[in-house]
């Protein structure tokens, strides 16, 4: 019993039990690993970003680099952000949470971040602009 494991060249190479993993010369495979106990996050470090332009000035940058179904993640990042306006800013989530998730950082410190399973939105009426970090994430 053992599984194919691909290296960067695309080289497939059989890894039994107790044999080191090249690229991770610490990991070994044992025989209790069947592919049904191993789970996979969808990690997109190439997703999309989405810009979004302050309704006042500055903008908002957001991306969902993870996607998974045990764990998602979405980065938003702040750049001089301000809407003095009467009309809340949403970036609705590529793919949505099971849970409403938690923001986890705010270093932004904008205030009035409000998140539900599918989208974040940014109160409005606020003349002061942001620059800095929003993280979300959950299930």
């Amino acid at each position: 019993m053992g599984i194919l494991y691909t290296d960067n060249s695309g080289q497939g190479i059989q890894i039994t039990s107790d044999q080191s993993i090249p690229i991770f010369q610490n990991v070994k495979v044992s025989n209790s690993i069947t592919t049904s106990s191993i789970n996979t996050s969808v990690v997109n470090n190439s997703a999309q970003q989405t810009t979004i332009a302050g309704s006042t000035a500055g903008t908002l940058v957001a991306s969902m680099p993870e996607q998974g179904p045990s764990y998602k993640k979405v980065i938003i990042y702040a750049n001089g952000y301000e809407n003095d306006t009467t009309t809340a800013q949403t970036y609705t989530f590529p793919v949505p949470f099971t849970n409403t998730p938690a923001v986890s950082v705010n270093s932004a410190g904008i205030p009035g971040v409000t998140v539900s399973t599918t989208s974040v939105s940014i109160d409005p009426d606020n003349t002061t602009a942001y620059t800095g970090w929003l993280i979300i994430e959950g299930f």
